[in-house]
């Protein structure tokens, strides 16, 4: 069942807006990447999509809620920030991990060769992380615990992966330097070594959640805490000035 929710505050949405307007810039500002007919044969792109779709969505979902006032998309957002991001953001975090060691190991190369080609491997590598972490914690997102349903999923896409690059070198499609003239247990041991990190992503997407939930909604919920116990007081002495002024 679907969490529909109370409210939206004009700082997420603001938030949520200048994220969504980064993205979108970036994303076609950089279109020689983003649009190849050849960049799904890389995990960066396909990610860079699954992200780019997500953020997008969440953001139409927001307008709908805090401009229109329709909960008519509240499944949608559900979904997505209750479910997907769950998948999505782990992957993300894998391809921040894989890209940066393989720049500085020389397993990828000319991913600086020009300004445009530098700034998209900045933005599919690590802006676009920050802005689904940041959407993590302006938005509501639920506490996630382990599932091992939502690991499934995380590995289907990783297998799935797994399967376009065999399509490619089988069709002698370039794809990575590190994967040149690779043998057959290389590749295996690539794909479990993928595996392992990703389950530490998945964890540390659960512990990303665990800080929000132990320090920042504790710390809102005080507040709002705080501040109905300051309107009751300034009511109660409302009340009593009233009271004592009808006395005299």
């Amino acid at each position: 069942m679907s969490k529909i929710r109370e409210s939206i505050s004009l700082k997420q949405f603001t938030i949520t807006s200048v994220i969504n307007i980064l993205d979108t810039f970036l994303f076609f500002y950089t279109y020689k990447y983003t649009f190849s007919y050849l960049s799904i044969k890389y995990l960066t792109n396909i990610t860079l999509y699954f992200n780019a779709i997500y953020l997008f969505l969440a953001y139409i979902c927001d307008i709908s809620f805090f401009v229109i006032k329709s909960q008519k998309l509240e499944g949608l957002n559900y979904f997505l920030r209750y479910k997907f991001c769950n998948v999505i953001n782990p992957i993300s975090y894998l391809v921040f991990l894989f890209f940066w060691i393989m720049v500085a190991t020389g397993g990828i190369l000319g991913s600086f060769n020009s300004p445009i080609h530098g700034l998209f491997s900045v933005y599919a590598h690590l802006l676009i992380n920050f802005f689904v972490i940041i959407d993590l914690y302006i938005n509501d997102h639920d506490i996630h615990k382990f599932s091992w349903l939502t690991f499934s999923f995380i590995l289907l896409y990783i297998i799935c992966y797994g399967i376009i690059l065999i399509i490619c070198d089988s069709s002698d499609i370039y794809t990575y330097e590190f994967l040149n003239n690779i043998s057959t247990f290389g590749f295996i041991g690539y794909g479990i070594l993928s595996i392992i990190i990703s389950f530490g992503c998945y964890m540390f997407h659960i512990f990303l959640l665990k800080l929000k939930y132990k320090y920042i909604i504790k710390n809102k919920e005080k507040q709002d805490f705080n501040e109905e116990v300051n309107k009751i007081i300034q009511m109660n002495d409302m009340s009593k000035t009233s009271t004592d002024f009808e006395n005299e």
